[in-house]
């Protein structure tokens, strides 16, 4: 099955190809009718109608010919079918508009149109896709600026992350079934030790966190649960108690403290100071007194992925 990709960036026929070729595919060839249709209707949608006749590139060119006038796909696929218009058998003036596509390593589907999140998620099922998981900083910065390029910047759009069908409504997981993990957002105060119990009765441990996404998803998590000022803070599952001079701190799910996010002059030498909290405004970690009682953010394996 062929996934499309349509852009609104302006290219060249040429520069079209070149950026498709770079990522191991070509401009788009079209083998029937029922193709044809799709592709019209999904560049209306994408770049809708007007007075004006939308013009975009196709993979079809006669550069390649010896008499400069037969035309083949760039992609080498035979010429079976044409839509030619009447008298337009040849290159046109086309406004360079780009379609690529994605084949092998799934593609993302940008669509304009405001609907509720079941109904988003739905019209993705229908193209049997899913609204995006986001596995990565790197994901999340190239999926933003996608979303920027094609709704215009500062727009808030669906993700598929929800906690819909949790039966209290703080367990979050992606639509798609991907998520390795599930958040617990719980707004009772625990001390340290019985918030990682609490956590370890329900399969997971005190969260850690491995980068600023997940630093980001964690504190955003917390504001909407807990709620926020200055002062509110949330136990994360980093701690110096099981280290032998009670100075290094390690994550107690044993996954390696490859990322911080301390505040400035933290962590804090104190004798009583053994377990982080994060600040809920702005996500940065701080040493506290373990016996405090805070809200607490579990994360567990998620034991549906299969």
């Amino acid at each position: 099955m062929n996934c499309y990709h349509f852009s609104n960036f302006y290219y060249t026929f040429a520069d079209a190809e070149k950026f498709c070729a770079s990522r191991s595919h070509h401009l788009v060839s079209i083998h029937s009718q029922f193709d044809n249709q799709f592709i019209s209707n999904e560049a209306a949608k994408q770049y809708g109608w007007s007075q004006f006749i939308t013009t975009y590139f196709i993979g079809l060119t006669s550069q390649n010919s010896t008499d400069g006038k037969t035309f083949t796909w760039i992609d080498m696929s035979p010429y079976n079918f044409n839509a030619w218009a009447q008298a337009h058998s040849s290159s046109l003036n086309l406004r360079e508009k780009l379609i690529h596509f994605l084949v092998d390593d799934g593609c993302y589907y940008f669509n304009k149109q405001s609907e509720s999140f079941s109904l988003a998620e739905s019209a993705c099922t229908k193209r049997t896709m899913h609204l995006a998981s986001i596995h990565s900083s790197f994901e999340n910065s190239f999926v933003r600026s996608q979303a920027d390029k094609v709704f215009g910047g500062s727009t808030d759009f669906y993700i598929g992350l929800t906690s819909e069908g949790s039966l209290d409504g703080m367990i979050f997981k992606w639509t798609d079934d991907s998520s390795l993990f599930c958040y617990f957002f719980l707004k009772e105060n625990y001390n340290f030790h019985e918030a990682e119990q609490f956590c370890n009765d329900h399969g997971g441990h005190l969260t850690s966190i491995l980068n600023q996404f997940e630093n980001n998803f964690v504190r955003a998590g917390a504001n909407q649960y807990f709620g926020i000022t200055e002062f509110d803070v949330c136990y994360i599952g980093l701690t110096s108690l099981n280290s032998t001079d009670g100075k290094t701190y390690s994550w107690l799910d044993g996954n390696a403290l490859d990322f911080n996010h301390w505040e400035r002059g933290e962590p804090k030498d104190f004798v009583k100071n053994k377990c982080a909290v994060m600040r809920i405004y702005d996500g940065s970690w701080m040493t506290n007194d373990c016996v405090e009682k805070f809200p607490i953010v579990c994360k567990s394996p998620n034991k549906d992925k299969k």
